[in-house]
């Protein structure tokens, strides 16, 4: 389960520049679930759902406040 949250860390962080972003990631996750219910791939999970969103906006957190503290930085230089 902690393997979801950390596999899209990543992506937050690489789409750290827009919340619409975490829209679109999140149907795009329900439509992959759906899929797996739906032809019998996997496993649909609610759980999964929660993780993966869960991993992408902490990744999209994590690279806002550094973007920020990178121009806070840039600021208080001059």
């Amino acid at each position: 389960m902690v393997f979801n949250l950390l596999l899209f860390l990543p992506l937050g962080l690489l789409f750290s520049f827009s919340w619409k972003k975490l829209s679109l990631f999140v149907g795009a996750i329900l439509l992959v679930e759906a899929c797996q219910f739906f032809f019998s791939l996997g496993f649909f999970d609610l759980g999964d759902i929660l993780l993966n969103t869960s991993g992408f906006a902490l990744g999209n957190l994590l690279g806002k406040s550094a973007i920020a503290q990178s121009f806070k930085n840039r600021i208080q230089k001059k």
